[in-house]
């Protein structure tokens, strides 16, 4: 890991600043995923058979806080906790059975949780019993980087977050902390305790991530995703849909479709067949089995970077709905496949003065990051297609 550190202090020019701004903070840039973030964690601060404690999986957590099948859920005790009637977390239940079981680890985080975190509570919880405090904000850490989120940060132990969610990298994971006591311990999980070789493509594009985020543009963008997912949840509401808490304050909502009659197993697949991604998720107190489940998970990080404003947003909305009315009714589905044809063609997704398609290309080449890499060995690297004219256009 210490690799990856001198590999980008002597570049100053990718890194003017930390990712996240604030001194003092070893980042660890290495993780491949958010998961094997997590895990380099575990292995840095935990034995097998310690006690944790994070968001149960059935109520918003992630697979790596504590699930069964999971290697936190085998090589860990998981105290869990959950929400409240108000499908919110219930900080009191939390309290009371960290006090109870005092795991070593507590994890403040969310896979599909729309609600602030408060972070301050879990800093003193974990204080009070001695355990460390990891905030997981891989579905933050944009919002909180453009600073429209609460930010996270100086209120853990570590941090880990992916680099591909609201941050808007490519896809891997990032480790922060600013308790030296913690970094001289994951110094050495990650590589070797981990990983092999780094992935220096991934590590240069978490570069061209961290220089985008800071940005004013980035502030903007991100404040336009929470305008977008406001506007989302309002008219997912209007057509009748359920979101769970309520409402979102992030950039992503539950949608609770049990009032539809429908599952989310077959929203997932109706709503891809009219062209509109999404994913099936589980519900607080899902009836439905894991694999089939009651609700989807709708976010608008993709569409604002697409350039959709509210008014796109809302008749994307729109559209979601009128597929979920008859989710088996092909001849809706394609009607609808049609208008999303019509709705997205202003904004495509690679415009015209891009001259090559792959995401990580194209950031290489508007940062001018090309001297990075030895160009025989990205020419191995990138997509095949229009080489020569990215060549070309990088060698004059």
């Amino acid at each position: 890991m210490r690799a990856m550190k001198d590999w980008y202090a002597s570049r100053p020019h990718l890194f003017t600043k930390r990712p996240y701004d604030h001194p003092g903070y070893d980042s660890y840039v290495q993780p491949n995923s958010g998961s094997q973030a997590n895990q380099a964690v575990f292995l840095a601060l935990l034995q097998p058979g310690d006690s944790i404690m994070g968001l149960s999986l059935a109520e918003g957590g992630h697979l790596t806080h504590g699930m069964h099948l999971n290697m936190s859920g085998k090589w860990f005790n998981v105290v869990s906790y959950g929400l409240n009637a108000a499908e919110e977390i219930d900080y009191e239940a939390m309290e009371r059975s960290a006090h109870a079981h005092k795991p070593k680890l507590i994890i403040a985080g969310a896979s599909a949780y729309a609600i602030k975190i408060d972070r301050e509570r879990f800093a003193q919880v974990a204080k009070s019993i001695g355990a460390y405090l990891m905030v997981d904000m891989a579905h933050y850490s944009g919002l909180s980087a453009a600073g429209v989120y609460s930010n996270l940060t100086p209120y853990a132990d570590v941090v880990t977050s992916t680099t591909h969610k609201s941050l808007r990298g490519p896809r891997g994971g990032i480790i922060l902390t600013n308790n030296e006591e913690v970094a001289k311990k994951i110094n050495s999980t990650v590589f070797p305790g981990m990983q092999g070789g780094p992935l220096m493509h991934v590590i240069a594009g978490k570069a061209t991530a961290f220089h985008e985020a800071l940005q004013p543009a980035f502030k903007s963008y991100q404040q336009q995703v929470l305008s977008n997912d406001d506007t989302l949840a309002k008219t997912l509401v209007e057509r009748g849909l359920r979101i769970v808490s309520r409402r979102t304050e992030s950039h992503l909502m539950l949608a609770d479709l049990r009032g539809k009659g429908i599952t989310g197993k077959a929203a997932e697949l109706a709503l891809g067949q009219a062209h509109i991604t999404c994913n099936k998720n589980g519900i607080p107190n899902d009836p439905e089995k894991p694999m089939v489940i009651s609700g989807i998970r709708l976010g608008t990080p993709a569409m604002t970077t697409r350039g959709f404003g509210q008014e796109q947003v809302r008749l994307t909305t729109h559209l979601i709905a009128d597929v979920l009315v008859a989710p088996e009714d092909r001849g809706r589905i394609a009607a609808v496949r049609e208008k999303v044809a019509e709705l997205v063609a202003p904004s495509p997704v690679y415009g015209d003065t891009v001259l090559h398609p792959c995401f990580i290309c194209r950031q290489l080449l508007s940062k001018n990051l090309f001297s990075i890499f030895n160009l025989v060995f990205l020419k191995g690297m990138v997509c095949k297609t229009r080489w020569l004219q990215v060549q070309s256009a990088t060698l004059g």
